[in-house]
């Protein structure tokens, strides 16, 4: 049988850390936008910021893994119960010590470890961000394990971004809104994008990990909802 996971991503950017020159740069003429605005994109930027979180969802064998950085080590089994679904979930954390690089190599490789089992991935603006954010970071990290490189040629593995199928002409929408017209049953909680890098400033980096993981679930059983679709 195929395995098929959906996936999402977390990402975090020291804007205190980064040079003036970097700054400005990468702020260019953008210096009447908000602070928050600002800082989101900066967040996406994989030249200036981190992987801190990835979340699989084994969709059709109803479990879940989440990677994430941490204070302190975690690996711990719980069930995400939606409606009648119980969804197995472990949580594996890496050590955020003694820099946030080294635990972010870890992360990658352990993306890249566990993409191999996987040979449908399903992604919400995956293709064009999570995946490409990915990749800067591993090869900034000079990584090359055989997944990756599959990868690279568009061997392995077939990755489908169903945030295109919901595409009307030049407008997009986001998970969360789509989610909500399809009435698929997961409530987000109050953790958003925007609040990402706030809550890791504050060591809420298990709170990030289940945000993660809701949004890898969201994105797999909206798959479900539209595969005879596509």
């Amino acid at each position: 049988m195929e395995c098929v996971a959906s996936f999402d991503i977390e990402t975090f950017c020291p804007i205190e850390r980064l040079s003036q020159e970097d700054l400005l740069y990468l702020i260019g003429r953008k210096e009447h936008a908000s602070k928050e605005k600002l800082y989101r994109e900066l967040s996406t930027n994989p030249y200036v910021s981190y992987l801190i979180s990835f979340s699989l969802f084994f969709i059709d064998s109803n479990r879940a893994e989440v990677y994430y950085i941490s204070d302190k080590e975690e690996r711990k089994k719980e069930e995400y119960s939606i409606k009648d679904r119980i969804i197995k979930v472990e949580y594996c954390s890496v050590v955020y010590h003694p820099e946030i690089s080294f635990a972010e190599r870890k992360i990658l490789e352990m993306f890249w470890d566990r993409l191999g089992e996987v040979q449908r991935l399903i992604t919400f603006y995956g293709e064009d961000f999570d995946m490409e954010f990915i990749k800067v970071r591993t090869i900034i990290h000079n990584l090359k394990p055989q997944t990756f490189l599959l990868y690279l040629q568009s061997k392995h593995p077939q990755v489908l971004d169903i945030s295109k199928f919901f595409k009307v002409g030049k407008n997009h929408y986001s998970l969360s809104f789509i989610s909500t017209k399809l009435n698929i049953p997961i409530d987000k909680g109050e953790m958003e994008g925007s609040k990402v890098r706030e809550a890791f400033l504050k060591g809420r980096y298990r709170d990030i990990a289940e945000y993660n993981l809701r949004d890898a679930l969201i994105t797999g059983m909206l798959y479900e909802r539209i595969k005879e679709y596509i």
